[in-house]
């Protein structure tokens, strides 16, 4: 029951997010008929302030009077009141009832009620939005109070919001620029009128389309095809569909075709879920990313024609590029049809989705987690694809994996990565580290490494010290040569360090931070650079020419990074505090 609670608020946030209003209260009012209590009746009424349907506002203040905060209610009534241009009733007790915290509330209770200091609640409350639909409400009021301002684009219609925080937008225009497909002609240099009409307001120039060199595929016949395989071959029954699927397979790969190379891909004419099968098809995937513009489109006129080829859509996912409305389709064919694929976790995880296509994505991942309760395959892709804009659903699914399979490592690991994100509690963190030794127990012995690279900074925050100490040394002491003794010496000699920091050894910390950087290279630390928390820890002690000559050892195994370490490097020697973003958690 809780399960089905937590999905119907994802999907109900989702369509919300899309500006789909009946879906969303739909699965709104679903969480209700399960017995939730957590203020789906608040949801339901910013609903119809979102719809601008202040008639509905009304009425559902009446409907759950007796449900609803009086002073959540009155505000409610008072923003509908300001949002209509109407001098809210009670307004002024509102604005003392407000909590500070609230910025969009303030900011429009600011604007309705005529504060001088309207200006700056906006400004305020725009900084910290994430909602698409706060932000077009704040910056119409913006415009509003800045005088009469048209479209940009057209030169017809009123503006309701700002485009990149400086030109102002038509709500159809608004649809115009985000729409990926449009943007997609643009870069493709077509040219129709809207496209010209576009580039021009963008102020775009042409630029060569994705994905120009590349694998160009050599189409052959299946006579062709099959004189080069022994005289004696026989192809199974019904099978002749994979004939292309074998040349492909064949030169992407970079291996001659022989009748053992077709019958192994051949033999996935009904594909079995398993680590084959989520193997193959993350090789062809990664070979998708190759692919010509020729090719790409060649494989997507294919489709139409074998509409069940997994094979095919793995090629076309590697290759569609980023925004491309097709790779969102084919993304969601994968939840469709192999939800316990790998393939499936990530296929609709594009940070340039709409809001409509991710509502549908939140939707299908949904579906598969109703209709199979008892396969942790699917669940705890479903999981990951929850992670982290849906924290709560998320551990609610790894835990039922646990309760389903309590000898698989993988769910702990899940599970304690779900509660790193959801929380820095020292509670939290500490169940996370119990979840993460459970996991070291179900595992095999030649995991330990790779496990305790992961565990030690938990440990640390979690305030378990003597295991953080015993483990970074037993890493220092052990790490085998291979792709992840790099990342065992650099996790550990960082750990040890902040122990150090802790117990106000500084000498030793700062000795700690330069052996952290003179560790072999590993694909980890090559690709995303090195962790930055115990140097940042350094600097708001003072500590700067350590911390300066860690960036400079680190050049050694992340040349890629070179520009980021020296930009840090000047800023520093600038005497300012740089951003380390990301490479304060890697």
């Amino acid at each position: 029951m809780e399960l089905e609670i937590l999905l119907a608020r994802a999907q109900a946030a989702a369509w919300t997010e899309a500006g789909h209003y009946p879906q969303a209260e739909q699965h709104l009012r679903r969480a209700l008929e399960l017995g939730s209590q957590r203020g789906e009746e608040q949801s339901l009424v910013e609903l119809r302030l979102r719809a601008d349907d202040h008639d509905g506002v009304t009425r559902l203040l009446q409907e759950f009077a007796d449900r609803l905060n009086p002073e959540r209610a009155r505000l409610y009534r008072t923003i509908s009141q300001a949002l209509q241009g109407q001098p809210p009733a009670e307004g002024e007790q509102c604005w003392q009832e407000l909590a500070e915290q609230d910025l969009f509330s303030r900011a429009l209770l600011a604007h309705a009620l005529q504060k001088p200091d309207a200006d700056e609640h906006l400004e305020r409350a725009l900084e910290v939005q994430s909602s698409a639909w706060n932000r077009r409400k704040l910056e119409e009021l913006q415009l509003r109070r800045q005088g009469e301002a048209s479209c940009s684009l057209c030169q017809q219609h009123p503006a309701v919001r700002l485009w990149c925080g400086e030109k102002p937008l038509c709500s159809e225009c608004s649809q115009r620029v985000e729409d990926p497909e449009a943007l997609m002609r643009l870069f493709q240099g077509q040219q129709d009128p809207e496209s010209l009409q576009l580039a021009a307001w963008i102020g775009h120039t042409q630029s060569p389309a994705p994905h120009d060199q590349g694998l160009t595929l050599e189409l052959l016949s299946p006579e062709q095809l099959l004189k080069e395989l022994p005289p004696d071959f026989e192809l199974p029954e019904g099978s002749e569909w994979g004939l292309q699927t074998a040349v492909w397979y064949c030169q992407l790969e970079g291996r001659p075709l022989t009748a053992l190379v077709l019958r192994g891909i051949l033999s996935f004419r009904k594909p079995k879920p398993g680590p084959a099968l989520s193997r193959a098809c993350e090789r062809v995937f990664r070979a998708g990313h190759n692919l010509h513009p020729q090719s790409l489109e060649f494989l997507a006129g294919q489709l139409q024609q074998r509409p069940d080829d997994l094979f095919l859509h793995c090629l076309l996912l590697g290759g569609c590029p980023v925004g491309d409305a097709r790779k969102q389709e084919l993304g969601l064919w994968f939840v469709r049809n192999f939800p316990e694929l790998s393939a499936s976790r990530e296929a609709c995880r594009d940070a340039s989705l709409r809001p409509e296509f991710q509502a549908r994505a939140v939707q299908a991942w949904s579906e598969q987690v109703l209709q199979n309760p008892g396969y942790t395959a699917v669940l705890g892709n479903a999981a990951s694809f929850f992670t982290p804009d849906r924290l709560e659903l998320a551990e609610a699914l790894a835990s039922h994996c646990i309760n389903l399979e309590p000898g698989n490592a993988e769910w702990y690991r899940k599970l304690a990565h779900i509660l790193q994100l959801s929380s820095r509690d020292q509670d939290i963190l500490a169940k996370a580290l119990v979840l993460m030794e459970r996991s070291l127990e179900l595992e095999k012995p030649e995991a330990r490494e790779s496990l305790l690279t992961d565990m030690l900074r938990l440990a640390v925050d979690a305030q378990e010290d003597q295991k953080a100490a015993l483990w970074g040394q037993e890493l220092i002491d052990k790490a085998q040569p291979g792709w992840n003794q790099g990342n065992a010496l650099h996790q550990a000699h960082l750990a040890l360090g902040r122990l150090a920091l802790k117990q106000d050894q500084l000498a030793e910390a700062e000795t700690r931070l330069l052996k952290a950087a003179q560790v072999p290279t590993s694909p980890q630390l090559g690709s995303f650079g090195p962790n930055m928390l115990l140097a940042q820890e350094l600097l708001e002690r003072g500590s700067t020419q350590p911390v300066l000559d860690y960036l400079e050892e680190c050049k050694t195994f992340w040349a890629s990074g070179t520009a980021e370490l020296e930009e840090w490097i000047e800023e520093i020697k600038d005497g300012r505090k740089p951003e380390f973003g990301a490479n304060l958690s890697y």
